[in-house]
């Protein structure tokens, strides 16, 4: 079994439709003076207010100019709480470790990424005799003054591209995209142009159902979108934010069926979870969680996995300024100077 590829969106830039303002958070705090902790329909009006929530969490994922950081994906899929035959019950847990440079402003960029190939937990298996340990699969890019290298180890290949589309070597090598946490589903394959649509309507507030008061500094904002081509089915996600720092916690997402007889059923479609960290005053993530299920056909039969996805941040550097040198190709030449570059470690981890 192979360990489905979490691939996430990285857009280059990001749409200029929303219009929030400071007028509008005064208009949300007037409303949620007046909230308890039930939940509260909302009327067109406060939709637009509510609406600015996003805005503001965009806006501080735009203000994420230059930085560095380490990141560790760790996925992992799961049948041994499930109802399955011990032959059945597996673990399969997978690793990948990237380490992202970026000044987006000038449009530099240096990237690396090793990756295990996945391994059985369980059920356990002894290793064959004479197995090597497995190889070191590294992909990095750099990207500065408008050319583009990019180079695979162990192949030791290297190419080079005057015009590269940077997105697309974004999608190849599953870097993940943080600066839309709370906006759109976490890996989700997003067209520029569909992510301008999804913010314009997350803006407008159009789409939000209800909310709710959680605390005195959360507050959840559930949306309601049917599915394009259906009749009986909604998605319906919740987005729980902190109302103080205005980044997500939560976001949790239901499949809505409405059946024959008019009753609708809502069946659970995965959660993700987000920790933060304020640095110079912008908040930036440093724990992402997703989990959920998926099913594989197990000889013959379909079998139901946990899912679960971990990403933690370690960041080196936000908004500070770099020089040309800091995006050097050298780094590229040796195996060993990509392994430095992707091993650094922040300083306050040290």
């Amino acid at each position: 079994m192979i360990i489905r590829q979490f691939v996430f969106l990285c857009l280059l830039s990001f749409p200029t439709c929303l219009t929030g303002t400071a007028q509008d958070m005064s208009n949300i705090q007037e409303v949620l003076s007046g909230f308890s902790k039930e939940t509260t329909p909302l009327n067109e009006s406060d939709g637009y207010a509510y609406g600015s929530y996003f805005n503001a969490m965009l806006s501080n994922g735009v203000s994420w100019e230059t930085g560095d950081i380490l990141i560790t994906v760790t996925s992992s899929l799961d049948s041994t709480g499930r109802e399955v035959t011990d032959s059945e019950k597996m673990l399969i847990v997978g690793i990948t470790r990237h380490r992202f440079r970026f000044d987006f402003p000038n449009n530099r960029f240096l990237y690396a990424r090793e990756s295990e190939p996945p391994s059985v937990v369980i059920p356990v298996r002894q290793p064959e005799a004479n197995t090597k340990e497995p190889e070191r699969v590294i992909g990095a890019f750099v990207r500065c003054d408008g050319e583009t290298r990019f180079r695979d180890f162990p192949q030791k290949t290297q190419e080079v591209h005057s015009n590269a589309d940077i997105s697309r070597l974004f999608l190849h090598y599953g870097l993940p995209e943080f600066r839309t946490l709370g906006l759109c589903k976490f890996g989700a394959n997003l067209s520029p142009r569909n992510f301008n649509v999804l913010v314009a309507r997350l803006s407008s507030g159009e789409d939000i159902e209800r909310v709710k008061k959680v605390d005195h500094d959360k507050i959840e904002i559930v949306h309601r979108a049917e599915r394009l081509g259906s009749d009986s089915e909604a998605v319906i996600y919740t987005t729980m934010i902190d109302t103080e720092r205005l980044v997500p916690l939560k976001r949790t997402y239901e499949v809505e069926i409405t059946k024959e007889d008019g009753s609708r059923a809502l069946h659970p479609n995965g959660t993700e979870s987000f920790q933060w960290k304020e640095i110079d005053g912008v908040m930036v993530p440093v724990s992402i969680l997703k989990e959920g299920t998926t099913a594989s056909n197990q000889n013959g039969k379909l079998v139901v996995f946990e899912s679960r996805v971990e990403v933690n941040l370690s960041w080196v550097s936000l908004n500070t300024p770099f020089e040309a040198e800091d995006f050097n190709s050298a780094v590229l030449e040796e195996f060993d100077s990509v392994v430095r570059f992707l091993e650094r470690k922040p300083a306050s981890d040290d």
